[in-house]
Formats: structure tokens, sequence, C-alpha cells
């Protein structure tokens, strides 16, 4: 066209490495299905280019299709749409928005994204400075009935900024209202609220943990050390809900803040065995202060009666409140030191 180039971009063959996959599984009904789905063109997107190359924007096809085998697969995507920015040959700025996406294998996962809003701003020279958020209308996500999080309106706004190998964190985040259902025990949240910021993150130990193995735990629990090399401070402006529903009753809200520096030497290994190597680490507050009525639900449980009868809260404007410090190799509730 006059002002733009038109690209249309689909698969015309499964990559080796996924057909390996499906090979090792034995499931040649599966790839024959696969394989018809790229014949159709199921999986497409169309990307319009200005002639500067600056800019773009494209969509991806609609895709509401179902394998079937001995379990089903649902795969959906709805209304998705993107643009974005281009400097130097690189993509500085990217927003999407789709209406809904859904993967259900039966009897395995059942997960639902409807409503999405996104946008990502590179601000600086490393991948560590940007800014972030999106919206969400709703998350599904089921892995049985009795294990599932329902999570309605969510934002999410997060910065990020680099300096001599150090990174600087913030997330703002907030959801209306979460469902969550576990082993047959429904809670729920209204109102939802987190605000932190972390500093002092070493970007070259984030970095190499992006591209470890989870189940390294020595190697991770190694990487997570580096994030403290620096001394990093973690700060929690609010943790809270407005109110807290078990049982089908409204037991009111909970607040947290809290303000931490780590150590450098801290020692993840030591801190799983061993607790009280953090107090000898950390150093900060932590103000806690929840409802009577929470209160009195978790009493119900005897290994946390005895920590209520060890450690009394006090009492504000009808909150029942806990004051930690941690320091000097100590942690002291209201003033009473913990015996570990």
């Amino acid at each position: 066209l006059d002002d733009i180039f038109s690209l249309d971009i689909y698969p015309v063959a499964l990559p080796p490495y996924l057909k390996n996959v499906i090979a090792k599984e034995n499931e040649a009904n599966v790839l024959a299905q696969l394989q018809e789905l790229i014949k159709r063109k199921v999986f497409f997107m169309h990307v319009e280019l200005d002639h500067e190359g600056t800019t773009f924007k494209g969509h991806i096809k609609d895709i509401d299709e179902t394998l079937q085998d001995e379990k089903a697969v649902k795969m959906q995507l709805l209304g998705l749409h993107f643009s974005g920015n281009i400097k130097e040959e690189k993509i500085v700025k990217f927003e999407q928005t789709f209406k809904r996406a859904h993967l259900y294998i039966s009897g395995e996962v059942d997960e639902t994204i409807s409503g999405l809003q996104s946008s990502y701003a590179i601000t600086g020279p490393t991948t560590y400075d940007y800014t972030s958020e999106y919206t969400i209308d709703q998350i599904k996500s089921a892995e049985d009935p009795d294990n599932t999080l329902l999570a309605e309106n969510l934002n999410v706004h997060s910065t990020s900024k680099a300096h001599n190998g150090l990174a600087r964190e913030t997330l703002k985040a907030n959801i209306k209202n979460a469902d969550i259902l576990f082993e047959k025990e429904k809670i729920g949240f209204k109102t939802l609220v987190l605000d932190m910021n972390i500093s002092n993150i070493d970007v070259a130990g984030l970095d190499r943990l992006q591209n470890i193995d989870r189940k390294q735990e020595k190697e991770v629990d190694s990487l997570i050390e580096t994030f403290v090399a620096k001394n990093m401070h973690l700060t929690i402006s609010n943790l809270s809900a407005q109110d807290v529903v078990l049982r089908g009753k409204e037991l009111g809200g909970f607040n947290l803040n809290a303000d931490l520096d780590i150590d450098q030497s801290l020692d993840i290994y030591r801190f799983n065995i061993q607790p009280k190597h953090a107090a000898k680490k950390m150093n900060g507050d932590i103000h806690l202060s929840v409802s009577k009525e929470i209160l009195t639900m978790l009493k119900e449980d005897p290994e946390f009666m005895i920590l209520y009868m060890m450690y009394r809260p006090k009492r504000e404007l009808g909150q029942r409140i806990y004051d930690i410090k941690i320091g000097d190799g100590e942690i002291k509730i209201n003033g009473k030191e913990v015996d570990f």
C-alpha cells in the first residue's frame, strides 16, 4: 500500500521439536489434527508496518478449535489485537488486547483469561528499564473441581529502573474480588491491594535465574543469594483486603506494611532449616492489623491458638494489632521476644 507494508504470517509445518514430543507420546491422532489446523491456516497473524519502520499494528485471527483424543483439548483465542513502536530496530513499546483466551485439557487444565489490555514500554538502555501496565476483567483457573481460582477486575502497574548493575522495582496491584476454593474450603477477598518496592536487586543474578531449571534447588538458592549481595531493601507500603469472606460470613479486613533490610550475608540454605538465621541477617519492622472476626476464626486452629496465648495482640478501634521487630538476632512481637 502507499503508506504501509502488509504481512500475513502463518506456519506451514510443525516445529521439529514439537513433532518429536508428540511422537514420543505416541499421539499420532493429535499430530494429524495439528497438521490439519496448519493446513487450514488456523494460526494466522496479520501485521502492518509503516515505511519508516517506526510503528506497527496487527491482529491474530480468532482461534476456536478442539482436538479429539483420549483427552479433549480446546484452544480459544478471540479478539487479539496489538500495536507498538520501533526504535533502532528494537521494539520499545508494545500494546495488546484480547477478549478471551481459554485452554482446556480434560482432567488437567482449565484456564481462562477475559478482557485483557496491556502496555509495555522500555524506558532505558537495559531490559530492566521499563514500565508495564495491564488490566484483566476476569481470570478463572481450575486444576480440579476442589481447587479453583476466580479473580475479577485486576489492575497491575509496575516499573523498573537499573543503575550500576542494580535494579529497583515497584509494583502496584489491586483486585476487586477474588475467590479461592482449596480442598473444598472457599475463601473470598474483596478489594485486595498490594503496593511494594524492592531495591538493590542484582541484575546479573536475576538474568541467570530466568534461565535455570527451577527443580535445581541448590542452584536456585545460590542465585537468590546474589540478589541480596548489595543489601536488598524491601518495602511493602500496603498489603490489604477490605473484607475476607469464609463459610459465607464477612469477617472484616486486614492490613500489613513492612520495611526490611536484608544483609548481603544471608544464607538461603541456613534460612530454610534454621529460621533464626533470618533474625541475624535482617533488620526491619512489620505491622499487621486484622479484624477481631478473622482472629477468632484463626484461633480455631490449635497451633495458632498456642501462638495467640503466647503473643497477645494489641487492640485498637476493633482491630487486633501485631508489631513485629526483627534485628540484632531477635524477633519481637509486641515487645515480647520470640523463643525459637
